[in-house]
C-alpha cells in the first residue's frame, strides 16, 4: 500500500489542484479531499463519508496542527470524523494491490429513481450552536477500468441532515 498526503491550514486561501491518475490492472486508487473554512469561533467535529474499503482507512488518519481526520467504524455505522479547530484541507492519495476492491461509500445515499440523485449524511457538532462550515468534500476510487467521483459543496450546521451532492461521475471502459 502506499499513501501520499498533503495538508495545509490557511486563514483564507485558496488552492487549484489537478490530479492525474493512471492505474494498472491490478491497483486501486482513492483520492480524498475535505476542506472546511468556519464560520465562527468554536472548533467542530464532522462526520463524514469515507470509502468503504478497510485497506483506505489508515491512510485517512492525518493530523495537521491542532486539527485531525482519522476513520471510525462501528457495527452500525463507518465515517470519517474530522476535527477542525480552524479553516483546514486535508488532501489523501492511497493505492493499493491487488484489485478489485470494495468501492462503496458509507453515508451516501440515492435519493430517488436516478443514480445521479444522492444525499450525503453528516453530522457536525460544536460548542457554539450558530456555527456553520462550509465544507467542500472530493472522494474519487479508481481500479484500472471503473472510476468513481463523489463531490459536495455545502455550508453544514450543527446536527445531523442530508446534504445533496453533484451527480456522481462514473467512468467505465
Amino acid at each position: 500500500m502506499t499513501a501520499l498526503v498533503v495538508g495545509s491550514v490557511a486563514v483564507s486561501a485558496g488552492v487549484g489542484i489537478t490530479v492525474f491518475f493512471w492505474t494498472e490492472e491490478s491497483t486501486t486508487s482513492m483520492y480524498y479531499r475535505v476542506a472546511v473554512q468556519i464560520n465562527g469561533t468554536s472548533p467542530v467535529m464532522l462526520r463524514l463519508p469515507v470509502p468503504g474499503d478497510p485497506r483506505f482507512w489508515n491512510p485517512l488518519s492525518v493530523t495537521i496542527g491542532a486539527s485531525s481526520l482519522r476513520v471510525n467504524h462501528t457495527l452500525t455505522d463507518t465515517y470519517a470524523l474530522l476535527h477542525a479547530t480552524g479553516n483546514v484541507t486535508f488532501e489523501v492519495l492511497s493505492s493499493f494491490t491487488p484489485s478489485p476492491s470494495n468501492l462503496s461509500v458509507s453515508r451516501i445515499a440515492q435519493t430517488g429513481e436516478s443514480y445521479r440523485d444522492r444525499n450525503a449524511s453528516i453530522d457536525m457538532s460544536s460548542a457554539d450552536p450558530g456555527t456553520t462550515v462550509a465544507l467542500t468534500l472530493e472522494i474519487r476510487l479508481d481500479n484500472y477500468c471503473y472510476d468513481l467521483r463523489y463531490q459536495l459543496m455545502a455550508i453544514i450546521h450543527v446536527g445531523s441532515a442530508q446534504y445533496p451532492m453533484e451527480p456522481p461521475s462514473i467512468v467505465v471502459c
